[in-house]
């Protein structure tokens, strides 16, 4: 009886640790003031061209605000924007370093949009990433900042702050709860775990971003690529195992500055719907991160046309 007591004691001396943490769980997330949609995206006439530029990071933790940018990216394709490939970003980015000696992210938005080509530019920052770990209980927060700013004025259109937070394991009520509990916790702070909040957090985050009316008079459609590669026979590799899960592919070649890519594509669909339920087909059968990418047909060859668009 006395071991039971002495139990008892340390679980209940966890219980208060355990509802702070999870009370956490319930804090609203900070918020920037928010330009109404109308008021900016009424002035454009014709595609808004995105560029998401790379994250800053100001945790402790290495890399992670190209994971959190990567996932970012991932989701906002499917709005209707003609977003710049991440790759293409980065390599304009990398060629302006070389050229000159001022660091791009001391540039104005106008001079980011006239080097980029686009109309918006978003900026990221990982403010906060910890985890935290007390035995039987676990728990993973991320905090980010993201601003959609207009290049032709410098004017922030949309902003916004959030905390997300993942937890797991428990408050034990008996001896035998105590070491699945421990387990779990632990599991959970894996990479695993952390790729699975920044997708979540991305998620939510890009479902609020307000964005133009997608109307039959654009014509848009949009392509699902699942890989690009500079050598041509992966290319054809991934066509088969995509072939044998019953997804036709093609693969396009497009001259960068990196040198000659193969895309490998699905599509083109006229539905962001039928594109989204292609992805997840993709997401579940191969090991890849598909994309969306939009473009405007050219009546004249009835192929997409790539101005102005993602690469």
């Amino acid at each position: 009886m006395f071991f039971i007591r002495d139990r008892s004691i340390k679980i209940h001396f966890l219980i208060p640790i355990l509802i702070f943490l999870l009370s956490c769980e319930s804090m609203a997330p900070g918020k920037h003031p928010k330009s109404s949609s109308k008021q900016w995206i009424g002035k454009y006439r014709g595609p808004i061209t995105v560029a998401v530029l790379p994250f800053t990071n100001e945790t402790q933790e290495k890399d992670i605000e190209d994971l959190v940018r990567r996932s970012f990216y991932n989701n906002f394709s499917s709005k209707n924007y003609y977003d710049v490939e991440l790759g293409e970003v980065d390599q304009i980015l990398k060629s302006y370093k070389k050229d000159s000696p001022k660091a791009w992210r001391s540039l104005s938005p106008s001079s980011l949009g006239q080097l980029l080509q686009a109309d918006l530019i978003i900026y990221g920052k990982v403010r906060d990433f910890n985890k935290y770990y007390v035995g039987i209980y676990s728990q993973i927060c991320l905090e980010l900042d993201v601003e959609m700013v207009q290049c032709r004025n410098s004017r922030v259109v949309w902003a916004k702050r959030v905390i997300e937070r993942s937890h797991d394991g428990g408050i034990p009520f008996t001896f035998l709860d105590i070491i699945p509990a421990a387990i779990r916790s632990g599991i959970h702070l894996n990479k695993e775990g952390t790729l699975h909040l920044i997708d979540r957090l991305n998620r939510e985050l890009v479902a609020q971003i307000p964005e133009p009316p997608c109307t039959s008079l654009s014509g848009s459609q949009i392509d699902v690529q699942v890989a690009s590669f500079l050598e041509e026979g992966l290319a054809f590799k991934t066509l088969e195992e995509l072939k044998e899960k019953d997804l036709s592919a093609r693969i396009e070649k497009v001259s960068l500055k990196g040198g000659l890519w193969h895309r490998v594509l699905i599509g083109p669909f006229f539905h962001v719907s039928e594109a989204r339920e292609v992805k997840k087909k993709v997401l579940q059968y191969s090991r890849f991160q598909p994309i969306f990418i939009r473009h405007i047909p050219n009546p004249k060859t009835n192929k997409g046309s790539m101005k102005g668009v993602s690469k």
